[in-house]
Protein backbone atom coordinates (compact mmCIF):
# COMPACT_ATOMS: atom_id res chain seq x y z
CA UNK A 1 0.00 0.00 0.00
CA UNK A 2 1.22 3.48 -0.88
CA UNK A 3 1.41 5.94 2.01
CA UNK A 4 1.50 9.44 0.54
CA UNK A 5 3.91 11.78 2.28
CA UNK A 6 2.85 14.98 3.96
CA UNK A 7 3.63 17.98 1.79
CA UNK A 8 6.09 19.13 4.44
CA UNK A 9 8.43 16.27 3.58
CA UNK A 10 8.57 17.36 -0.03
CA UNK A 11 8.90 21.00 0.98
CA UNK A 12 11.88 20.17 3.18
CA UNK A 13 13.64 18.51 0.26
CA UNK A 14 12.86 21.40 -2.08
CA UNK A 15 14.05 24.02 0.40
CA UNK A 16 17.28 22.11 0.88
CA UNK A 17 17.83 21.82 -2.88
CA UNK A 18 17.23 25.58 -3.26
CA UNK A 19 19.44 26.36 -0.24
CA UNK A 20 16.50 28.22 1.29
CA UNK A 21 16.55 28.38 5.08
CA UNK A 22 13.43 27.97 7.20
CA UNK A 23 13.51 31.60 8.27
CA UNK A 24 13.55 32.89 4.69
CA UNK A 25 10.89 30.36 3.65
CA UNK A 26 8.66 31.48 6.53
CA UNK A 27 9.07 35.11 5.55
CA UNK A 28 8.23 34.44 1.89
CA UNK A 29 5.28 32.19 2.78
CA UNK A 30 3.94 34.72 5.32
CA UNK A 31 4.23 32.20 8.15
CA UNK A 32 5.77 32.45 11.57
CA UNK A 33 8.94 30.42 11.94
CA UNK A 34 7.03 28.13 14.28
CA UNK A 35 4.33 27.55 11.66
CA UNK A 36 6.94 26.92 8.98
CA UNK A 37 8.69 24.35 11.16
CA UNK A 38 5.35 22.64 11.91
CA UNK A 39 4.57 22.54 8.20
CA UNK A 40 7.93 21.00 7.37
CA UNK A 41 7.44 18.45 10.17
CA UNK A 42 4.07 17.42 8.78
CA UNK A 43 2.11 18.96 11.64
CA UNK A 44 0.42 21.78 9.72
CA UNK A 45 -1.92 21.16 6.78
CA UNK A 46 -1.76 22.88 3.43
CA UNK A 47 -4.76 25.20 3.17
CA UNK A 48 -5.90 26.80 -0.09
CA UNK A 49 -4.44 30.14 1.02
CA UNK A 50 -1.11 28.55 1.92
CA UNK A 51 -1.04 26.62 -1.36
CA UNK A 52 -1.40 29.92 -3.21
CA UNK A 53 1.56 31.37 -1.32
CA UNK A 54 3.71 28.26 -1.87
CA UNK A 55 3.31 28.21 -5.65
CA UNK A 56 5.47 31.25 -6.47
CA UNK A 57 8.07 30.31 -3.85
CA UNK A 58 8.51 26.70 -4.90
CA UNK A 59 7.36 26.81 -8.51
CA UNK A 60 4.52 24.31 -8.41
CA UNK A 61 0.83 24.96 -8.96
CA UNK A 62 -1.61 25.67 -6.17
CA UNK A 63 -3.51 22.55 -7.18
CA UNK A 64 -0.36 20.44 -6.81
CA UNK A 65 -0.10 21.36 -3.12
CA UNK A 66 -3.81 20.89 -2.52
CA UNK A 67 -3.68 17.46 -4.16
CA UNK A 68 -0.74 16.45 -1.97
CA UNK A 69 -2.68 17.47 1.13
CA UNK A 70 -5.84 15.73 -0.06
CA UNK A 71 -4.00 12.47 -0.77
CA UNK A 72 -2.30 12.63 2.62
CA UNK A 73 -5.61 13.33 4.38
CA UNK A 74 -7.38 10.42 2.64
CA UNK A 75 -4.64 8.05 3.76
CA UNK A 76 -5.03 9.18 7.39
CA UNK A 77 -8.67 8.06 7.60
Amino acid sequence: MFNPPHAGELLSEILESKSLCVEEFAKRAVLSESEARKLLAGQLPITPALAERLSPIIGSSTQFWLNLQSNYDKDQI
